[in-house]
C-alpha cells in the first residue's frame, strides 16, 4: 500500500453542494490543496452515483489524489476508487476487504470505544 497523504481530505459530499456540480467542487479542492477525496451522495441512485464517481476518479487520478468512495463497495470497485469508506450500518468490514482485496483502503466510522474494540478485533481472512 502506497503511502497516504491524509493531512486535507475533503469529504464531497453531493447533498452539500447547493446546486454547485459536485466534480467542479473537486477541482477547486484539487487546486487549494487537498490531499484526499472522499466521494459521498446518499441520495443519488446507483447509476447516477457510478457516473460521478467514475468522473471523480479521472480528475483525482490526473493529480494523483487518493479517491474513497463512501458507503458503496460496488462504486468503489467499478470506478477504481483507492478505497472504500463504511459506516456502522453498511457492509461489514471483513466482507467488504473479501471483495476489495488487500491493496484497497477501508475507512470505517466509529462513534462509541465498543465499536472501535470490534472492528479492531477483526481480522479478515482474504480467500483468493
Amino acid at each position: 500500500m502506497r503511502n497516504i497523504d491524509w493531512s486535507l481530505c475533503l469529504v464531497a459530499d453531493v447533498e452539500a453542494t447547493a446546486g454547485k456540480h459536485i466534480i467542479s467542487s473537486i477541482k477547486e479542492a484539487l487546486e487549494g490543496g487537498v490531499s484526499l477525496v472522499q466521494l459521498r451522495a446518499k441520495k443519488i441512485k446507483t447509476n447516477e452515483f457510478l457516473e460521478l464517481s467514475l468522473k471523480a476518479r479521472e480528475t483525482t487520478k490526473k493529480k494523483s489524489i487518493p479517491l474513497m468512495i463512501n458507503d458503496r463497495v460496488d462504486i468503489a470497485l467499478s470506478c477504481n476508487a483507492d478505497g472504500v469508506h463504511l459506516g456502522q450500518d453498511d457492509l461489514p468490514v471483513f466482507y467488504a476487504r473479501k471483495i476489495l482485496g488487500r491493496k484497497k483502503l477501508i475507512g470505517v466510522s466509529v462513534n462509541t470505544e465498543k465499536e472501535a474494540k470490534k472492528l479492531k478485533k477483526e481480522e479478515p481472512i482474504i480467500w483468493e
